[in-house]
């Protein structure tokens, strides 16, 4: 499996930003933890694991934290963004932890836009 900067050109990226990859609500996800057919149910899921990622695809999961992100308080048990949630061999990067839901997307859209998020790819 290729790393998240080494990937050959062609390779799809897929960011996640401030996504409560381990669930917000207390609804019963699918058995085993499985995903579902409908990411925004997974979202609002008790999530124990994803799949990995498809061939030609790598994910970076950008993070926010509590309190500035008040959609990652944790309550009745859960931890929504759970670092050890996400999709196996993801790199993960924990935000300036001043950014709330949305100025979290507009900082993200803003390195796209300058093409300096490729920084992430090899952040520890």
């Amino acid at each position: 499996m290729h790393g998240p900067s080494d990937a050959p050109d062609g390779w799809v990226t897929v960011l996640t930003v401030a996504s409560p990859l381990a669930g917000t609500v207390s609804r019963s996800g699918n058995a085993g933890g499985a995903e579902e057919a409908t990411v925004m149910l997974d979202l609002g899921s008790a999530i124990a694991a994803y799949p990995e990622a498809a061939r030609g695809v790598r994910v970076l999961h950008l993070r926010t934290q509590y309190p500035a992100d008040s959609v990652m308080k944790p309550s009745l048990g859960r931890t929504p963004n759970d670092p050890s949630i996400g999709v196996p061999g993801a790199r993960q990067v924990n935000l300036p932890d001043t950014l709330n839901h949305m100025t979290a997307l507009h900082y993200v859209a803003e390195r796209v836009a300058d093409g300096t998020w490729v920084q992430w790819l090899d952040s520890p």
